[in-house]
Formats: C-alpha cells, sequence, structure tokens
C-alpha cells in the first residue's frame, strides 16, 4: 500500500472515531442540558366552585284557585251556623270587625289573610258534645256548602312552628286563639281550616277547640274601605 494510500485510510478512520465519540457524548449528557421543547403554559388555578343554591322551601305557596267554586246557594255571614239546640246566651262572640287580618293554615303554609271577621265560641258541655261529634257537625255542614278542607299541619307540629319562628304562642296570636288543644284523634283534630270559594270572594272558616270550648271563625276577603 503506498503512503497515500495509508494516510487516507488513517484520516478517515480518525473522523469516524471523533463521530462516534460526538454521538456517545450526546447520549450521555444530562436531559437538563438537552434543548426545552416549548412547555405548555402553566395551567391557572382552578375558579372556586359556585356556591350551591339555597334549598327550595319546604313548602310550596297555596294557591285558592285550585278549590273549585261553589255553586251551592249560600247563607248570610258568617255563613256557619251554631247548633239550633243551644241557648243563644251561651254562644259568645269573640270577634266582630268589619276589617283585620288573621292567619290560617293552608296545606302546610301559615298563611295571612284580611277581610270581615266574626269569631264566636260554646261550650262542649253545653250540647253533651264530644269533640268528634263537633268535628262531624260541622264537617258535614260545611261539605254542604261546598267549602273543602285545606289545612294538612296540625298548628302543634314542631316542624311547622319551627318553620314560623319557633315560638308557638305568637302564632296562635297571629290565627286569632288563646291556645288550642294537642288532640291525638286525626277524626278529632281540635283545628280544622275550611275554604269557601265564591264567583266575588274567598271565605276562610276555622274550627277548632281550647280547653272544652268550640270556637268558630270567618273571616271573608275583602279591602278595607277607607273611611278618613
Amino acid at each position: 500500500m503506498s503512503l497515500l494510500t495509508r494516510y487516507g485510510a488513517a484520516s478517515l478512520a480518525a473522523c469516524k472515531s471523533k463521530q462516534n465519540e460526538a454521538q456517545d457524548a450526546a447520549r450521555e449528557a444530562p436531559a437538563s442540558a438537552a434543548p426545552v421543547a416549548n412547555e405548555p403554559a402553566t395551567s391557572a388555578p382552578a375558579a372556586p366552585a359556585a356556591p350551591a343554591a339555597p334549598a327550595a322551601a319546604s313548602t310550596a305557596t297555596f294557591d285558592p284557585q285550585t278549590v273549585p267554586v261553589s255553586d251551592k246557594a249560600l247563607p248570610a255571614f258568617p255563613y256557619l251556623a251554631t247548633p239550633s239546640s243551644l241557648d243563644p246566651k251561651s254562644v259568645y262572640t269573640e270577634k266582630d270587625l268589619e276589617f283585620d287580618r288573621v292567619f290560617v293554615v293552608a296545606r302546610e303554609e301559615l298563611r295571612p289573610v284580611e277581610g270581615k271577621v266574626f269569631q264566636r265560641k260554646f261550650f262542649l258541655h253545653e250540647l253533651k258534645w264530644s269533640p268528634l261529634a263537633a268535628h262531624r257537625n260541622y264537617q258535614n255542614a260545611l261539605k254542604a256548602l261546598g267549602a273543602v278542607r285545606v289545612d294538612r299541619v296540625h298548628p302543634h307540629d314542631d316542624i311547622f312552628v319551627e318553620r314560623n319562628g319557633g315560638d308557638i304562642n305568637a302564632i296562635w296570636r297571629k290565627m286569632g286563639t288563646p291556645s288550642l288543644d294537642r288532640v291525638d284523634d286525626p277524626e278529632a283534630p281540635g283545628y280544622e281550616q275550611w275554604l269557601l270559594r265564591t264567583p266575588t270572594t274567598n271565605i276562610w272558616m276555622s274550627l277548632f277547640i281550647d280547653q272544652g270550648q268550640v270556637y268558630l271563625q270567618t273571616v271573608e276577603e275583602k279591602a278595607m274601605q277607607q273611611q278618613v
């Protein structure tokens, strides 16, 4: 082999050796030395979750329109009679107002009603009646007028009381009664709220029993008449 040929071969071998060394060095270099690719932008922190919507009210507002209009011929205000065998002197008028506000129980709602108010009471013992007898007598009389019973909870109910301020005495005052007997017999509930609808107004009639007395309360919805 000529000197020139040997020289060329040696140069080529040296070049290949340097190339291999360079490739090995690249492979062994730490990752931090490698060129940094375009990194995605740092994610923004997640927005805080929106506060949960408040829970829906436990009871919907009562709509009197759900009660049909009575087609019966109605007696004069206060629409409900006292027992015919009861001495009129034994019937006591507690309220007789042209305009006031009274709260009634409609479904499970304590509802304000405004209008003409008339409230009477008499004692069960005057008729030798039980609470059941009072309930049955007035249930039949109210149905005959076309009234519909609308209460679904007794005013003594703990959840009802809590939902309406927690003070049962304040609730009674709003309803127009000094107190109410706690009656466990569903056939003699001790409190009943009836609604009688006419083509022109709503008439709310309450029956409640307290300490052996029967209270009859009628509220005929009407606007206050300005007189001053």
